[in-house]
């Protein structure tokens, strides 16, 4: 088991400022596609700050990794555990964004980063989300009792959401909200989720299979009444069980 070290709150602004801070930190990498910078086995107490890891207008290779991420203050549009923004090619992994953030991972204007692996319990919105973002990869976390949904997509297309579990108590498992064109498939939205699938608003042409939406409060899909503009939706073989 890996030894987590104590940090400040990090936040990098550009890929010059990413360079600088990489060589002063001692993190491995040079940012490029095959050896990314990696920021690795860190605990970081957003306490009184309203990020852990902040990354912006940045287009380097990097990997966030086996970091504990807990407790920001969520002041307007921030107070995430990692927060990126205008960012491409991440790719965060095996961390724990928990306890009080406002969105545990939260992906702004971000394109072509991977999202794998992570647990997102118990924050204050929700656990994963993604506002405007296209072309990444949310592939196997886990989140749990988020106050809102366990991942949730604004204006956000071609996204691929594969393998998540959406477990026990956040309002919604999975929502998408004017995001269209994206694939959603072998995901399970189990136990006390308000609804295991929501779509809202206009979502269009999305593929929604290989769903398990089982023991929630409501309905295992759900479209509201305003989203019967949405068109060309494929659902096939979602479970839907009390």
């Amino acid at each position: 088991m890996m030894i987590l070290h104590e940090h400040e709150p990090i936040h990098i602004k550009g890929n010059d400022e990413f360079a600088k801070i990489a060589r002063k930190e001692g993190w491995r990498g040079t940012g490029i596609k095959y050896d990314p910078y990696i920021i690795e086995n860190l605990i970081i107490n957003g306490s009184g700050f309203t990020y852990c890891i902040w990354i912006e207008n940045t287009d380097v290779y990097f990997i966030i990794w086996n970091c504990r991420l807990f407790r920001t203050s969520g002041i307007f549009l921030y107070g995430h555990g990692i927060y990126l923004k205008n960012v491409k090619n991440g790719i965060i992994t095996n961390n724990e964004c928990i306890e009080n953030n406002k969105d545990g991972i939260y992906l702004c204007g971000s394109s072509d980063n991977t999202i794998t692996n992570n647990t997102c319990i118990k924050n204050n919105l929700n656990g994963i989300y993604l506002g405007d973002s296209s072309n990444n990869i949310i592939t196997n976390n886990t989140c749990i009792e988020n106050n809102l949904d366990g991942i949730y997509l604004w204006g956000s297309s071609n996204n691929i959401i594969i393998n998540n579990a959406c477990i026990k108590n956040n309002m919604d498992g999975i929502c998408l909200e004017n995001s269209s064109y994206n694939i959603i498939t072998n995901n399970e939205c189990i136990k006390n989720n308000r609804y295991g699938i929501c779509l809202r608003w206009v979502s269009n042409n999305n593929i929604i299979t290989n769903i398990a939406c089982i023991a929630n409060n409501n309905k295992g899909i759900y479209w509201e009444i305003i989203s019967r503009n949405s068109s060309n939706n494929l659902f096939r073989h979602c479970i839907e069980m009390k």
